[in-house]
């Protein structure tokens, strides 16, 4: 495999197969990911909780795209009307968009390099720290890590909600929804959105409780939490 392919080039190399889509090369795949996503393993419990989620025609906002597989697939299998991204790490949104293009998703799906925000008075930007693997950065500084700190445009989850109207919310972001993040990207989306959900999907990472007009998120050891959320009335 190559170290790093041309993200602009639709006729990149092609790494991997997971369920169906194609994963161009890119310095953040290595050996191990490139199995487990040929093995249909990578992301498993989290690729299967969206595509339980995710029917024909939903509207899926996802939180934390990484490298943009999960979005892919379930673009490509759930056939969602269309798949809003949001991904603060930098480096990560070339690659992404280079997914899209190999695969023909580009017309369901779009990512933006921004942190969705909720509540009031939030700045218009928020510090997040890159770090060598792009597992470990976040939006929380760690003292005993190096990391590189760069500067990313926030977005109003409410602005989002009005304009996108998801159905679905999938969030996967590490220190995001912890109660030491200095902002806390939907950590309490469909309380304030005033839709409360129908279905709850919850990973090994997150212990979710909900009734129908709140859901809270519980911050575990670790820091990386996924969920997958219904935002359809009723």
């Amino acid at each position: 495999m190559r170290d790093s392919i041309d993200a602009c080039d639709p006729s990149s190399e092609i790494a991997a197969t997971c369920f169906g889509v194609n994963v161009p090369a890119s310095p953040f795949l290595n050996e191990t990911r490139i199995r487990r996503m040929n093995e249909g393993r990578y992301e498993g419990e989290e690729i299967k909780g969206a595509l339980d989620v995710v029917q024909p025609g939903d509207r899926v906002l996802e939180l934390g795209a990484g490298l943009g597989v999960v979005g892919a697939v379930i673009a490509k299998n759930a056939q969602p009307d269309a798949v809003l991204s949001f991904e603060a790490n930098p480096n990560l949104i070339p690659h992404i968009r280079a997914l899209h293009r190999l695969n023909g998703l580009e017309d369901m799906m779009e990512v933006r390099h921004q942190v969705v925000t909720v509540g009031a008075d939030q700045p218009d930007y928020v510090t997040f720290h890159l770090r060598t693997s792009f597992l470990g950065s976040s939006l929380i500084q760690n003292e005993r890590r190096r990391t590189t700190p760069v500067e990313v445009e926030t977005v109003s989850y409410d602005t989002i909600i009005k304009s996108f109207r998801p159905d679905v919310l999938i969030m996967d972001i590490e220190g995001g929804v912890g109660a030491a993040a200095p902002c806390q990207p939907a950590r309490y989306s469909c309380h304030s959105a005033g839709i409360p959900p129908r279905r709850i999907w919850q990973s090994r990472h997150t212990r979710v409780q909900g009734h129908p007009s709140e859901v809270e998120i519980h911050e575990e050891r670790r820091a990386f939490d996924t969920l997958c959320l219904d935002l359809h009335p009723g």
